[in-house]
């Protein structure tokens, strides 16, 4: 009898460290994404920041909230480096165990070089 509650409480901590793995790997590619676009564009640099942060905030996947954050970098010189930094919150609270935070912000970054013979903007 013991036995059971120890079992339902390490599976639901399986599954909060699952949410929160999924959104990393979920805020990683997503950055990836937004710093493949913003490095790929040939716009002016504050209207291609724009489009890549939202680029990015968009493809997360359900394990983030809604209220994800997408931020981007870089003058777009040639040679230079554009950064991309994404933030969104996991909802573990549906979880109902009093050792697990209601929230975990997960953030994560991508920056790629830019090729010195590109044409500047």
């Amino acid at each position: 009898m013991v036995l059971v509650p120890v079992v339902l409480l390490v599976g639901v901590l399986g599954v909060a460290f699952g949410r929160v793995e999924l959104a990393r790997a979920q805020v990683a590619d997503a950055a990836r994404a937004g710093a493949e676009q913003l490095a790929a564009t040939s716009v002016a640099p504050g209207i291609a920041t724009q489009q890549a942060a939202a680029l990015a905030a968009g493809q997360l996947g359900s394990a983030c909230r809604s209220d994800a954050v997408g931020s981007a970098d870089g003058g777009l010189e040639p040679g230079g480096t554009v950064r991309v930094r994404v933030a969104c919150r996991v909802s573990l609270a549906d979880l109902g165990l009093p050792v697990v935070p209601g929230d975990v912000t997960v953030q994560g970054s991508a920056a790629l070089p830019l090729s010195p013979y590109r044409e500047g903007p």
